[in-house]
């Protein structure tokens, strides 16, 4: 298993389109980017066949320093929840080798 980070993503985005990187690089951007506005802004981004990221909220709650070992209040704070759909699921788990997203556009063709 190695990490795959997004100069990684940017470059393969680049030789699957055979595209120069600085344009993979804005369109990989452009979409993260969007992806972040809208969660920002509390909407849900579904993904067909990838998953779905959701914005939850989370209160306060109590908690314990690790140093000092003393009472604290970890204040509320939003998180980001992804939940996997069933195409990407299927080909992590081996028994797709394509995702919902390539299967929508090959079927829109």
């Amino acid at each position: 298993m190695s990490t795959v980070t997004k100069k990684d993503l940017i470059s393969q985005f680049a030789k699957e389109l055979s595209l120069p990187v600085k344009t993979s690089s804005l369109y990989v951007n452009t979409v993260l980017d969007l992806i972040t506005k809208n969660l920002v802004e509390d909407n849900i981004v579904d993904i067909t066949g990838f998953g779905k990221f959701v914005v939850k909220s989370r209160g306060e709650r109590p908690g314990m320093s690790p140093v000092t070992k003393e009472q604290i209040v970890i204040p509320a704070s939003k998180t980001v929840k992804f939940t996997l759909k069933k195409g990407l699921k299927d080909a992590v788990n081996g028994e797709d080798s394509s995702t919902g997203a390539q299967q929508e556009n090959t079927e829109s063709k």
